[in-house]
């Protein structure tokens, strides 16, 4: 433990640190890559991230599981394709988890935005079984036509706590350097500085329930706030059911989530939809795993 300890200092320094500057941050940005599961709770992921999909998300989730995994992802939405692969492990060394992503993004249509998006993760359970701190690294380069509009380096920085069996609360901050300072393709190709807390609840049999407010900080005289909550229940280990809803509070809209999940002991298969009511905008998302669990997760009722 006295070895660990500089490191723990460190992390959870960089982790308050950064979420403090966030919050008294004037201008950034948040990226559109989310896992298939995420999407399929309307991105209300915040407290209950774990997996591949913290990733992009709350970096602590990252440490929220036991677990080798792999992630092939496939995202589509109105004018853009995604293509993502993804790799996490909390089993070689279960104190310090890492992960690793990468994001081809390119328009569909008339447009000729195109873009890579990298991304490095490190979490720990500074308290064991009761509280994980995560922070990553992100790197995006993106052109239109021929004209660079994005070309830098942030932060994300996230913490988990389990406050009692089955309860946890997540706050998470993303893009916490600057790297567009201004509205335009910049904010297009995925940089929107946000902040989020959520809520979950996860039961031993499978129910887990999540809900997330999220503020968007373009700059700080124009904070715009969503709302989401999420339901996922695991069947068996082996089929999950997910829904979910969010409000847009700035243009005032509504999206409508679903989501199935597929799961073996070493692989699985996840599909998401959502609708935006109001503007007709939809996203589809498909992603393939394979995974080795060690055992159940000492954090949170595991789902994968």
């Amino acid at each position: 433990m006295p070895r660990r300890r500089p490191l723990l200092l460190v992390l959870s320094a960089l982790t308050v640190g950064l979420i403090a500057a966030l919050i008294s941050g004037e201008s950034g940005a948040q990226g559109m890559t989310q896992s298939a599961r995420t999407l399929g709770l309307a991105g209300a992921f915040t407290a209950s991230a774990s997996g591949n999909g913290a990733l992009y998300t709350n970096p602590a989730g990252v440490g929220a599981t036991l677990t080798y995994a792999m992630e092939g992802q496939y995202l589509y939405q109105e004018g853009l394709n995604t293509f993502n692969a993804s790799v996490i492990d909390s089993k070689i060394n279960p104190f310090l988890a890492m992960g690793a992503a990468y994001s081809y993004e390119d328009s569909t249509g008339d447009g000729t935005l195109s873009g890579h998006d990298a991304r490095l993760v490190l979490a720990s359970q500074i308290v064991p079984k009761l509280l994980v701190l995560g922070l990553g690294g992100r790197y995006l380069r993106f052109d239109e036509g021929d004209t660079r509009v994005l070309d830098g380096f942030t932060l994300d920085a996230g913490a988990l706590v389990r406050a009692t069996d089955g309860f946890f609360i997540g706050l998470s901050g993303n893009n916490l350097l600057d790297v567009c300072g201004e509205e335009g393709p910049c904010m297009e190709a995925g940089a929107r500085r946000a902040v989020s807390g959520g809520l979950a609840f996860g039961s031993s049999f499978g129910l887990q329930v999540t809900g997330e407010a999220r503020a968007n900080l373009p700059d700080a005289d124009h904070v715009t706030w969503e709302y989401a909550g999420g339901l996922e229940f695991l069947a068996a280990q082996l089929l999950a059911l997910r829904g979910g809803y969010r409000w847009l509070d700035g243009p005032g809209e509504s999206v409508v989530a679903a989501g199935l999940g597929l799961r073996s002991p070493s692989a699985g298969i996840d599909l998401a939809y959502t609708h935006n009511i109001d503007s007709g905008e939809y996203r589809f998302s498909v992603g393939l795993q394979l995974y080795f669990l060690t055992n159940s997760d000492p954090i949170r009722y595991s789902q994968r």
